[in-house]
């Protein structure tokens, strides 16, 4: 006969794999659309889901990691154990996701004036993506190389960012949600999330998939993150911004924005749930604006300007931009607020070191410049005359074109932020110098 003790760790064990559901159902999607399902992902999702709303879904989904992971820090630790009991009840109630993470956040008045990257593991969703892996070289340039990365590799050539870096383990997004459900004492020595993985493409018309990829599966992981303790760092997006008609300030209430596109909903999703269920101050969101740079030679269509720019003059001697549907800019004249990766990982890492910070944070240089600039720098560059064609614009991004895009950075800087911005044109530069010309990544 089964004791009570074994029939508890049975009971919790089924939660736990059935609160991962929602997880495993977006690493499921992204890995059919960009591998063959491997036969234990299909195992794991192969039982009928019975359709529920997405709020019931959502709170079923944080509960039972929540719980587990609460109290299994309590029973590492009796002085928590009456907090964790107080968290156990809470997840009993249909408010739990809310609840529990206040509870636990509610330990965190006294913060240390530094939060150490050394002590434990990172873990960074995303690392072999463009800025997910410019982040792990960031880190093993600091001497830091316990990391555990998570993507879906599928057939392209992303594995490459991978080869020249250090880290302790690689897992397909997937298998970590596998191990993360079936046993998430596997993690528990995670003491910092970098969440950098997401579909990033701004012209992908599945809704679903983008809000499953980018908000549900957010939500599950930061709902584990927050209860285990661990600093959660993710990236958001300036789409959630729209047009930029009404600012793009990262302290306006999240209810005015109006994103263009379901990616900047999709990323937005997830920054008004935060703030919802009182997780904002507490985790950060970085909102990137127009990053480029080495090693996203494998996002194809969804490279920067620069990397498709150096490309077309190569091939051409020529560059295409488009014709400008606006009076109030010329051809060309429309700008936006470029950022080098290196920059934009550095911000990251003062955050994620900051525990004081939280919310969310324009990434981006403060400065706009115009696509015509961008292209002339990438001209200087290669040491070749400007030759500029400009063409229609699309009818289908008529209505969701940004004009002008332009990062308000003062929320950074009163968190203490004071490395200077590489120059727009000294990090065009270095990237079709050292970069793009010999065909190198990050790490060579």
């Amino acid at each position: 006969m089964a004791t009570k003790k074994t029939t508890q760790i049975k009971k919790k064990t089924a939660a736990t794999k059935k609160a991962i559901k929602p997880l495993k159902a977006s690493a499921k999607k992204q890995a059919t659309v960009k591998q063959k399902p491997i036969a234990k992902v299909k195992k794991a999702v192969k039982a009928p889901v019975k359709k529920k709303t997405a709020k019931v879904a959502v709170k079923k989904a944080i509960k039972a990691p929540v719980k587990k992971a609460v109290k299994k820090k309590a029973e590492k630790s009796p002085v928590k154990k009456k907090a964790a009991v107080a968290n156990e009840k809470a997840v009993a109630t249909k408010t739990a996701p809310r609840k529990v993470a206040k509870a636990k956040i509610a330990k965190k008045k006294a913060l240390p004036t530094t939060h150490d990257l050394s002590r434990g593991k990172i873990l960074v969703t995303g690392g072999a993506g463009f800025i997910g892996s410019a982040l792990i070289q960031a880190l093993n340039e600091r001497g830091l190389d316990n990391i555990i990365v998570t993507d879906f590799l599928g057939q392209g050539e992303r594995f490459k960012n991978l080869i020249p870096l250090r880290f302790d383990e690689y897992l397909e997004a997937d298998d970590f949600i596998e191990l993360l459900a079936d046993d998430a004492s596997l993690f528990d020595d995670v003491e910092t999330v970098f969440h950098m993985g997401a579909c990033s493409a701004t012209t992908e018309s599945d809704a679903r998939y983008l809000i499953q990829n980018n908000a549900a599966y957010t939500q599950g992981l930061a709902a584990w993150a927050l209860a285990k303790g661990a600093r959660f760092v993710y990236a958001s997006s300036a789409a959630t911004y729209g047009d930029g008609s009404r600012g793009m300030s990262d302290r306006a209430p999240l209810h005015t924005l109006r994103p263009l596109n379901m990616y900047g909903y999709s990323k937005h999703r997830f920054d008004a749930y935060a703030e919802h269920h009182g997780w904002l101050p507490h985790i950060v969101g970085l909102k990137f604006f127009n990053v480029f740079g080495p090693n996203e030679a494998h996002k194809g269509d969804m490279r920067s300007m620069v990397a498709k720019a150096f490309e077309q003059i190569q091939e051409t001697g020529r560059v295409r931009l488009f014709e400008s549907e606006h009076p109030d800019y010329a051809d060309g004249e429309q700008k936006r607020d470029f950022l080098y990766v290196k920059d934009a990982v550095a911000m990251t890492l003062f955050l994620a070191e900051n525990p004081k910070a939280g919310g969310l944070y324009n990434i981006g240089s403060g400065v706009a410049s115009t696509w015509n600039e961008l292209v002339q720098a990438i001209f200087k560059a290669l040491g070749k005359e400007p030759v500029i064609d400009y063409i229609s614009l699309p009818e289908a991004l008529k209505k969701k074109y940004q004009y002008y895009t332009c990062s308000e950075n003062a929320r950074l800087l009163e968190a203490g932020y004071d490395k200077p911005i590489t120059p727009f044109e000294e990090a065009v530069t270095e990237y079709v110098e050292r970069y793009l010309v010999p065909g190198k990544s990050l790490g060579y």
